[in-house]
């Protein structure tokens, strides 16, 4: 990354070259983490095994399913289950939307399924990491 100030600006005392600069900076710093942030996303997914594989043929609505089957739920600090996110850039998640919103009610009871199921894993598998720990004040 390479941001500058130049001659010109300091000798013109351009104080908003400064602002410029810090935004430029912080805008790099962010673009690099992101990418770094994916890049070993994309590694450990593929060391996994633990991909949906959407290349040539675009999004289908079983392509949902399979990513939701794949993937653990979590649970918060405050007991309630934490779902999934999904990145994408604007133009995949445009058609993700259209074709899952475009899928009927079977496919929404399957889906509300394995969310079930999921939630209830990950609560179980919480309260198993919790009873592994003394509580302080209980008898």
């Amino acid at each position: 990354m390479e941001v500058r100030v130049t001659f010109e600006e300091i000798v013109a005392n351009d104080v908003g070259a400064l602002s410029r600069y810090v935004n430029a900076v912080v805008s790099g710093m962010m673009q690099e983490l992101m990418r770094a942030m994916y890049q070993a996303l994309n590694e450990s997914t593929e060391k996994t095994g633990n991909v949906v594989n959407a290349k040539g043929g675009g999004f289908k609505a079983e392509q949902f399913i399979e990513m939701l089957e794949k993937i653990e739920f979590g649970v918060d600090r405050n007991g309630n289950v934490s779902f999934p996110e999904i990145h994408a850039g604007p133009e995949l998640a445009e058609k993700m939307l259209k074709e899952l919103s475009a899928q009927g009610p079977g496919f929404e009871e399957r889906v509300r399924k394995i969310t079930q199921k999921k939630s209830q894993a990950a609560l179980e598998k919480e309260g198993e990491r919790k009873s592994r720990f003394p509580r302080r004040g209980k008898d």
